[in-house]
């Protein structure tokens, strides 16, 4: 989690020009994701439940990263659980009402 906050938190302005800015990324990023050590698929999944989370309602990205998931079953769980949590009842029918206007014979329909 360490090596990921400081790939995305690095700036431009740390470096001294382009080459460094660039080793700088490939390097925390190499940390991050551990490309000697992981699948091409976990790291594929690594990116993607990073995306996921960004695409999130800011609310449920909150919650989500409160529980430090670590694969996607787990992070799909939370949100499918915390959705439901949510969920609003469902509403009462809607009752029509309708009025009429005798000057003029028309018919108002409010919903």
């Amino acid at each position: 989690e360490v090596f990921h906050q400081r790939f995305r938190q690095f700036q431009y302005q740390q470096a001294a020009g382009p080459r460094e800015a660039f080793n700088s990324l490939w390097e925390l990023c190499s940390q991050w994701l551990k490309p000697t050590i992981h699948s091409k698929e976990e790291i594929l999944e690594l990116l993607v439940l990073e995306q996921f989370l960004t695409i999130l309602p800011s609310e449920i990205e909150t919650w989500v990263r409160l529980y430090r998931p670590e694969n996607r079953e787990r992070v799909l769980a939370l949100v499918e659980d915390l959705q439901r949590e949510l969920e609003i009842p469902e509403q009462q029918p809607q009752v029509r009402f309708t009025f009429f206007f005798c000057q003029t014979q028309h018919m108002y329909t409010l919903m």
